[in-house]
């Protein structure tokens, strides 16, 4: 009986982190008017850096080698997170979550490239144009002339979905992969 509970709230835990994320690029947009997109990226990452560090009980601390890698990993986040809050300034926060997560499609040809042993099979490559299909499908029904303000904000969505792909293949490809979750999540 206590394990369905345990079970019952860890789904009802999951659903609430989902209902966050899925309101995230709404707050983001709706904040980015008034709080400058860097400064708003800033003070979220201080914010889970400082519970990262609160959970990891010391871990981060440990000189394993990953220093600039980690860095490396970071800097590409922060600027991530930098290209779309200004995405999220120019165009819709729909079309922006639509390309952020085209990221995937990018995770799976970078790790082809920089990863020994993820290779794409040809079910791999039916199943990243069935998600390109999807995202195309997705906007066949506004395919009307779209304002220079609205390309600028897709184009820079895509490229957080790029930026986004390029941190998860430099941390699939090296030593942060194999080092305490914690510490990579802090970098």
């Amino acid at each position: 009986m206590i394990h369905n509970r345990i079970d019952a709230r860890a789904v009802a835990m999951l659903v609430l982190l989902c209902a966050i994320w899925g309101l995230a690029q709404v707050a983001i947009k709706v904040s980015t008017a008034e709080i400058p997109p860097v400064l708003l990226a800033a003070i979220r990452s201080l914010g889970a850096g400082l519970l990262v560090l609160a959970w990891s009980r010391g871990a981060l601390f440990q000189n394993d080698g990953t220093l600039a890698q980690g860095v490396a990993a970071g800097l590409l986040f922060s600027l991530e997170f930098v290209v779309l809050f200004r995405a999220l300034q120019l165009a819709s926060a729909s079309h922006t979550v639509l390309f952020l997560y085209t990221s995937p499609v990018f995770v799976a040809v970078g790790t082809h490239v920089f990863v020994p042993g993820e290779r794409l099979r040809r079910g791999h490559v039916l199943g990243l144009a069935c998600a390109i299909a999807g995202v195309a499908i997705a906007f066949a029904d506004v395919l009307q002339l779209p304002s220079q303000r609205e390309v600028e904000g897709d184009a820079l969505a895509l490229l957080a979905a790029v930026i986004w792909a390029a941190t998860t293949v430099l941390i699939k490809a090296g030593r942060l992969a194999r080092i305490d979750p914690a510490k990579t999540l802090f970098y």
